[in-house]
């Protein structure tokens, strides 16, 4: 109940948009993630509220997910740049941000 109520207050939000994962292997849905902080003006978008379950994480599929995001704001969406930010003890989502070519550019305080 109170994941439903956090997906209605977020996914209300007019600079968020998400998208759920579908797994073909698994034959289900297996995660949600989001553009948000989309500025246009900017040609700036950030990937966030990422969210696998255990059958997605570590997984060709999980990564595939974030390179389709990626092509999407890229190529077809006309951005330049592709945020990714973390809690700084988020290790797992940190590391997964430096295996997908992220650079760590600081700590926001």
């Amino acid at each position: 109940m109170l994941f439903k109520k956090w997906l209605k207050s977020e996914c209300l939000k007019k600079d968020l948009f998400f998208y759920s994962v579908y797994s073909k292997r698994h034959k289900q849905y297996c995660g949600i993630v989001s553009y948000l902080r989309i500025t246009p003006a900017h040609d700036s978008i950030e990937v966030g509220h990422i969210n696998y379950s255990p059958i997605l994480q570590n997984t060709v599929e999980g990564t595939e997910t974030m390179y389709l995001m990626m092509h999407n704001a890229f190529e077809n969406l006309g951005n330049r740049r592709y945020e990714w930010k973390c809690n700084n003890l988020n290790k797992d989502s940190k590391k997964a941000a430096k295996r997908l070519g992220f650079k760590y550019e600081g700590l926001f305080r």
